[in-house]
């Protein structure tokens, strides 16, 4: 099907269509409502960053994030504009965690349960059991849907080190865009296998590419999500 003629007044759009005699009138302000692509409500955009990005981060102060909605709209601006925040002063009980996220979202309970604590064990099934150093990764990336916003709470660190090292994955995509299209093309059109199975009773696998473009069959070559992960890529 497709369109013959289409007009429009300062109130309707009117479309007539091959196959057909007839006329469909449509409200402008009905279309503007249900537009596939409105315009942001918000001043947030999206930025890709590098390291410098450290000396103008704000830390947002986790007991005015939980107060006042100005402190919350400037911590999720953060988010949706550079993918992270960073919290400080969190109370040390767990149920503060969870606070935090009742502010904004819902807790999504997965094999571990509504929260995964991390600390040293004897003969670990997870890397984040040991006291290792973890190269920059996703989280996760066998889980179908992929994990969407994490929360990292320290209560107490009783090991040397524990810095954390943030990296942003979409720029790192888009400058392998420009040094070598062809290995961008083969990471974002072919999917990778990504499973976990260390725990009892569970086995979780995906199949996903690791550069995911957000409508790859529309020609779209906006990034959606990045998964990198070298312990849960199932080959390896």
């Amino acid at each position: 099907m497709g369109i013959t003629t289409a007009w429009v007044t300062e109130t309707t759009l009117s479309v007539r269509f091959t196959h057909s005699e007839q006329t469909f009138v449509f409200d402008c302000d009905w279309l503007y409502a249900h537009c596939y692509d409105p315009p942001p409500r918000t001043s947030a955009t999206q930025q890709v960053w590098d390291a410098r990005l450290a000396d103008r981060l704000t830390r947002h102060k986790t007991p005015t994030v939980l107060d006042d909605d100005a402190a919350l709209l400037a911590m999720i601006t953060d988010v949706a504009t550079y993918g992270f925040a960073v919290l400080e002063e969190g109370a040390q009980n767990a149920d503060a965690l969870f606070a935090i996220v009742e502010r904004f979202g819902y807790v999504r309970e997965t094999n571990y349960g509504r929260a995964f604590d991390v600390r040293a064990t004897v003969n670990a099934s997870n890397l984040a059991y040991t006291g290792m150093g973890l190269q920059a990764h996703t989280d996760n990336p066998y889980r179908d849907p992929q994990p969407t916003m994490q929360l990292l709470y320290c209560m107490r660190n009783s090991a040397e080190g524990g810095d954390n090292v943030i990296v942003d994955g979409y720029a790192i995509a888009e400058e392998l865009r420009q040094r070598d299209p062809n290995q961008f093309a083969l990471l974002s059109n072919y999917p990778a296998r990504f499973e976990f199975s260390g725990q009892a009773g569970t086995k979780l696998t995906a199949k996903r590419p690791m550069i995911e473009l957000l409508a790859p069959q529309s020609g779209s070559s906006e990034i959606s999500a990045i998964r990198f992960n070298s312990r849960s890529i199932a080959p390896l």
